[in-house]
């Protein structure tokens, strides 16, 4: 591995207490990892021998970085490994989710082909436990070409992210008031002065699993949108009238109608349960990861920046 600190990608991973996924998914990323390239992982002190796991990959000279130590959170974790990266370019992973490694690598290349980037966003997929339930596939170009037209602001999922580490500065780091890594960030990204690139593969898919965050933290997560739609509707437009009387009515109601009509996530996640059984994650990282390629085979991707397409 590369023994300078003149890395061109920083690969930067949080995780708590999932070492089965965690095992999967470095496995992955250490048979794809290139010589130019470090890996971090930051562990909220777990107590399922994931830190010991850690400390002897990095004994072994697999992985450049890791701590274990509480955080709050994702994010914070997150920010520890952010300040650590040495890395020109910084891409965002998690412990349980599947990514298709040459769509990270044409990121990379893009990225350091368009230096006046700052970042770089991708589509990817939502997918299921459960194989009879299909694969969701996100298709982001009509929104960001609203938003190069007239910086519309929208939120995107974080495990498409690629950061500018020079840019961080302009980015800003990571809000740990929010369950999700992604909720505040995207939204800031995309409505601040930072230049934000996109990539129309898949390069992610996001497995939906009885240990998603998005689950076990549901009405937690759900208040945290509400929230962020509320500020940057009042605040980040023109008040209105209609804005106000929409904020004022949902303030009102939705009392009720949690009351009377209580959320189930499985409505938002279809296939996905918290009484699930604990997954096998080689082989569902494995199918995430062929479904990305096919995927990728049949639609392929270009790159979007600035007023026009740039490839």
């Amino acid at each position: 591995m590369e023994t300078s600190h003149s890395y061109k990608l920083s690969y930067v991973l949080t995780t708590y207490n999932k070492l089965p996924a965690l095992k999967a998914t470095l496995t992955r990323l250490l048979e794809s990892v290139q010589p130019d390239e470090e890996i971090i992982v930051v562990d909220g002190k777990s107590t399922d021998g994931t830190a010991e796991y850690l400390r002897g990959l990095h004994q072994s000279g697999l992985i450049h970085q890791f701590m274990s130590e509480r955080d709050c959170n994702q994010a914070h974790g997150t920010n520890k490994a952010l300040l650590a990266a040495r890395g020109e370019l910084i891409k965002i992973l998690t412990d349980d989710d599947a990514y298709h490694w040459p769509g990270i690598q044409a990121c990379k290349q893009f990225m350091l082909a368009h230096p006046e980037a700052d970042a770089l966003g991708t589509d990817g997929a939502l997918v299921a436990t459960r194989k009879e339930q299909p694969p969701v596939f996100t298709a982001t170009r009509p929104v960001f070409e609203k938003y190069l037209a007239n910086r519309q602001e929208y939120s995107f999922g974080d495990l498409g992210l690629m950061l500018r580490r020079s840019s961080l500065a302009l980015t800003g780091l990571f809000d740990p008031r929010y369950v999700l890594l992604d909720a505040e960030f995207t939204l800031r990204l995309t409505s601040g002065p930072a230049r934000l690139a996109w990539y129309t593969g898949c390069v992610w898919a996001r497995i939906l699993n009885p240990r998603s965050t998005s689950l076990m933290r549901f009405e937690s997560v759900r208040d945290d949108y509400i929230r962020l739609r509320r500020y940057y509707s009042v605040i980040h437009r023109q008040p209105s009238l209609l804005v106000a009387l929409r904020d004022c009515a949902r303030t009102v109601f939705r009392p009720v109608k949690r009351r009377w009509l209580p959320a189930d996530p499985s409505e938002m996640f279809p296939g996905s349960s918290t009484t699930d059984p604990p997954p096998e994650w080689p082989r569902l990282l494995q199918r995430g990861e062929d479904l990305l390629a096919e995927r990728n085979r049949a639609a392929g991707g270009e790159f979007l920046f600035g007023p026009n397409k740039a490839t």
